[in-house]
């Protein structure tokens, strides 16, 4: 029987945006994504429903488009969390699906090497089926929100922590409560190589801490996991976000959007994003990339202008 942990409201933890740039992608302002991550001087926009990851070089504010080769006969591949890892080719970018769907439940591994790029697309199905079977993990639909690669621990491996959403409509009697997990990473990827011959090759891989959250609530309104990313000091920076249905649709509303820091121990804190004149942000947070424990880059969207550009914020850290 899990008891979540309670994510306290840090008053020591200051959060506030410093500055913004709207991006564009082919002269017209870019939309919204679903998935923020620094890589090797560059940020990756991860789109979620598009066959495109945006490319920002520094302080840039036009984006350019690198094409996410579909699996043949797959109109799309929905991706939301990715990160930036290496290996002994060089860097490159793993995103997830969701998992809500059959169509969701896709990896895709994408190497930027300058005009060389090379896009490879994993159906891990029976990842995502451990994932929605994990006892604590999936208390409501399976929803990966977010996902960071924690830096190596005491035996020198890298792991893969994955963060769900939380707060949909519980599976079984009782709350439903945001959650993260953790996969050794060089096991996953040996996984996923598996994966290209055979879909239903079995996953051995181990889920490692899983572990619920109440990050609390808002005007009643409870706040989900959101984006993620993972600091040198093995901290996780996560955001999460108080969101209510608008009835009948699928939209809704923003009431706050917070940063917080899950401890190498696994305990929480979190404070709301202020804007520049110190008032909490009615802005919806929706991606992260850590620089270092003082300072972060949020993608972020205006819920009163649904067709603006996707915005660009470096924010300022206290108390991490």
């Amino acid at each position: 029987m899990f008891s979540p942990i309670v994510a306290r409201r840090d008053a020591a933890l200051k959060v506030q945006i410093s500055s913004d740039r709207p991006l564009t992608l082919d002269g017209k302002p870019l939309r919204p994504g679903s998935g923020l991550v620094a890589s090797e001087g560059k940020l990756a926009l991860i789109r979620e429903g598009a066959d495109v990851i945006a490319v920002v070089d520094g302080e840039a504010s036009a984006a350019t488009s690198v094409p996410l080769r579909a699996p043949h006969g797959v109109a799309s591949t929905p991706l939301r969390a990715v990160v930036s890892t290496r290996d002994w080719r060089g860097g490159f970018l793993l995103a997830f699906g969701s998992g809500r769907t059959p169509a969701e439940r896709r990896v895709a591994r994408v190497r930027l090497h300058g005009a060389e790029i090379e896009s490879v697309h994993f159906d891990p199905r029976r990842m995502y089926e451990a994932l929605d079977e994990l006892e604590g993990f999936t208390t409501s639909m399976l929803d990966l929100a977010g996902a960071a690669v924690l830096p190596k621990l005491g035996d020198g491996r890298e792991r893969l922590r994955l963060f769900q959403r939380g707060h949909g409509a519980p599976k079984e009697g009782g709350p439903a409560y945001p959650a993260t997990v953790d996969i050794q990473l060089d096991a996953l990827l040996g996984y996923l190589e598996r994966t290209r011959k055979e879909p239903n090759f079995y996953f051995g891989c181990d889920l490692e801490n899983p572990r619920q959250y109440d990050l609390g609530s808002v005007a009643g309104v409870p706040i989900a996991f959101g984006d993620a990313a993972a600091l040198a000091s093995g901290k996780t920076l996560f955001l999460g976000t108080a969101e209510m249905t608008i009835g009948g649709t699928d939209e809704s509303e923003v009431i706050a959007s917070v940063l917080g820091v899950i401890e190498v121990d696994g305990s929480a804190r979190h404070a709301f994003i202020n804007e520049a004149d110190g008032e909490p942000t009615m802005r919806r947070a929706i991606g992260i990339a850590a620089i270092d424990a003082h300072k972060a880059i949020l993608m972020v969207t205006d819920p009163n202008a649904p067709e603006a550009a996707a915005t660009l914020c470096t924010v300022t850290l206290e108390g991490v």
